[in-house]
């Protein structure tokens, strides 16, 4: 019999990723320069922890740093991009997990946009509870984002445990808020006793 009761997952690196991530950065940075992209970093790091509409934050960015046209455009792909895509393992582990009892969750950092990107990769319907840090109003690691999570699925923090890719805002934080933390390292290049390096191997672990 598995030690935990319920599973919370990192959304982003985790279960899905932007495919051309780096390239887009730099693109937008290159374009728009070091400090125009510091401002839109500034607000796109804001929206994590508010509900401002979309459009709101994109008027923002462009008022305040006086884009074009053609600049706007390449300033909402990079605030909202389009180009998501699951990891392969993810709904199978997901669906197994479920299958044998366990509640989960999902904690992530994310702005309002992204919620909309977890509808349509339809991943919603393998949670009890979807946390947000744009609706709790911190981030990651801050214990309360975690708290939020197990208060909802009615659990003390020692019968679960937190699934992510970043030992401070995953592993470090759930810890942190009395949970147990397991680092997902797909690159295999991280020194730490509790890792795995894809969610397949969080079966073995938990199971």
């Amino acid at each position: 019999m598995s030690k935990y009761r319920a599973i919370l997952f990192d959304f982003h690196d985790t279960l899905a990723h932007i495919i051309d991530l780096h390239e887009l950065t730099e693109r937008t940075k290159k374009i728009l320069g070091e400090q125009r992209f510091g401002v839109v970093q500034k607000h796109f790091v804001d929206w994590h922890t508010n509900n401002t509409p979309q459009q709101d934050v994109l008027e923002n960015i462009v008022s305040e740093i006086s884009a074009n046209e053609d600049e706007e455009k390449i300033i909402k792909n990079f605030i909202a991009p389009k180009t998501y895509e699951i990891f392969p393992e993810t709904k199978n582990v997901l669906f197994a997990l479920k299958e044998s009892g366990f509640l989960l969750g999902l904690v992530s950092n994310t702005p309002s946009w992204t919620k909309k990107i977890i509808k349509e990769l339809a991943l919603e319907k393998y949670f009890d509870t979807l946390v947000f840090s744009t609706d709790v109003g911190v981030l990651k690691p801050h214990k309360d984002i975690f708290l939020q999570a197990i208060t909802t699925l009615g659990i003390a923090p020692q019968d679960g445990v937190m699934v992510g890719d970043s030992i401070e805002k995953d592993v470090t934080g759930a810890i942190n808020a009395g949970l147990h933390g397991i680092l997902l390292d797909r690159s295999g290049t991280v020194d730490h006793p509790n890792k795995i390096t894809n969610l397949n191997e969080l079966l073995a672990m938990v199971l």
